[in-house]
């Protein structure tokens, strides 16, 4: 049995018109395993959770260049409250362990951006400070509170292929789907990702380990009002690590990664500029941290 709760005070003055929020956030979970034999078990997880909204969700009014939106904060927001069951399976053999979890929340007042389908000119600001002519105009979102349900499924299994006292390769194959949909008007929620499947064959030897790893998204046509889909993708990734351990806890990583192997044009549907901006195609990266 496992039990937790947090406890959050949050407390946001404006200053301009003298608004203010202070309100607490109550979160409990518990949850219970059931140890159905030695290798296999079943894990339910019951929540309840809270969260005060930001302040750019309270105050905001103006542009957001970074996601080229021009924003409308709700002062009237109040808290968002989810309701959760997780039901997780899990299977543990010499060879291989696979995992999968079922997911259900429902939502009090979820708060979202929601596009109100036209644009607002940004007027007044020069285009050196912000990089946009004057007469600019970006969509316009209105932040908003409403009552969601999400629910969805999570999968992976791994399976050790080679496993001696030089060599692990492991193969991992995995997936995942999350559906949403707006309570008040039963329209599909914006900007959730599409159905994702994947695989990976990774290899340690020594202080060297790498991996390569395939993934697939599907086409995302389960759209809110005014969003557009998204196309499917396939990414290819490519990673090799070199660990060195400098003593006293610390460890020196050697790293290079190449993303985006088949140039793919990736948009994710999460993003507000997805249409503006696509992923790096084809890209190479090499570096070194400290861990300790």
């Amino acid at each position: 049995m496992q039990f937790g709760g947090r406890i959050e005070r949050t407390d946001i003055s404006e200053g301009k018109e003298q608004r203010d929020y202070d309100e607490l956030a109550i979160s409990l979970a518990a949850g219970a395993t059931w140890h159905i034999d030695e290798a296999n078990s079943l894990a339910l997880m019951l929540q309840r959770s809270q969260r005060n909204p930001t302040s750019t969700e309270l105050y905001a009014k103006g542009p957001h260049f970074a996601t080229s939106q021009y924003e409308f904060g709700d002062a009237d927001l109040k808290q968002e409250t989810a309701y959760g069951v997780d039901l997780t399976y899990r299977t543990t053999h010499e060879n291989w362990q696979a995992e999968v979890s079922l997911f259900y929340t429902y939502f009090d007042d979820y708060i979202f951006s929601e596009e109100l389908g036209f644009e607002t000119d940004v007027d007044g600001i020069r285009e050196g400070q912000t990089g946009f002519d004057d007469d600019e105009a970006l969509h316009t979102y209105q932040f908003d509170a409403i009552d969601a349900q999400f629910y969805g499924i999570e999968a992976q299994l791994d399976y050790t292929l080679i496993e001696n006292e030089s060599n692990r390769v492991l193969l991992s194959l995995m997936g995942d789907w999350v559906h949403a949909t707006n309570e008040d008007t039963g329209d599909d929620l914006a900007r959730i990702p599409p159905m994702r499947i994947g695989s990976r064959l990774s290899w340690a030897t020594g202080n060297w380990d790498s991996g390569v790893e395939l993934r697939y998204a599907f086409e995302q046509d389960n759209t809110g009002p005014e969003e557009t889909s998204t196309d499917d993708y396939l990414k290819l990734n490519l990673d090799v690590n070199y660990r060195l351990d400098l003593g006293d806890g610390i460890t020196a990583v050697l790293f290079a990664r190449a993303e985006n192997l088949l140039d793919e044009e990736i948009r994710h549907h999460t993003s507000f500029v997805k249409e503006q901006a696509a992923l790096p195609g084809r890209n190479f990266t090499i570096g070194a941290r400290v861990e300790f």
